[in-house]
């Protein structure tokens, strides 16, 4: 079933983004910043569980994960795609995931709490989630995408501020 990712892309298109757009990231707009083709994740966990509201959780391309804060107008269509089943009961299910883009901002800290990280971190908004299948078990042993040298580097600068990221 972890052939269900074939591609391992979150810190290709991370570094990407970094390179082309540098700190400014944020001003571009979904459209030219977001991937033309929607991307396979597996969901390794749920941060939130507003069903109600975006949701934040964790997702891997089997080499590498980020956190993710799926739009509410994602959760919405999703439930609406599955007949009400909320988006929550699939964790290490494989999803495709469209119209993102990294966003640098404090994360929830897990267990639905609402506590953030202290410092923010790079993640991805996603209004577009598309169930693929289900999963019983974490595919890989992905690490976080900040642990790549050169999006640690960039994560740095943009944590500076000024002419940093």
């Amino acid at each position: 079933m972890s052939e269900s990712i074939p591609v391992q892309w979150i810190s290709e298109y991370i570094i990407k983004v970094a390179e082309t757009c540098g700190k400014s990231f944020a001003d571009v707009p979904i459209e030219a910043i977001s991937p033309s083709k929607k991307k396979r994740v597996q969901i390794l966990e749920f941060l939130t569980y507003n069903p109600d509201s975006e949701i934040w959780g964790r997702v891997s391309d089997k080499e590498y994960s980020i956190p993710v804060c799926f739009t509410k107008d994602a959760v919405l269509q999703y439930m609406k795609d599955l007949q009400g089943r909320r988006l929550t009961e699939a964790k290490h299910a494989i999803f495709f995931i469209g119209q993102f883009r990294p966003i640098f901002v404090r994360i929830p800290v897990g267990n639905n709490r609402s506590n953030l990280s202290e410092e923010p971190h790079i993640a991805l908004e996603a209004g577009v989630v598309k169930f693929v299948g289900s999963g019983l078990n974490v595919f890989g042993s992905p690490q976080d995408v900040e642990m790549n040298s050169r999006v640690k580097a960039w994560v740095r600068g943009l944590r500076r501020g000024g002419d940093g990221g």
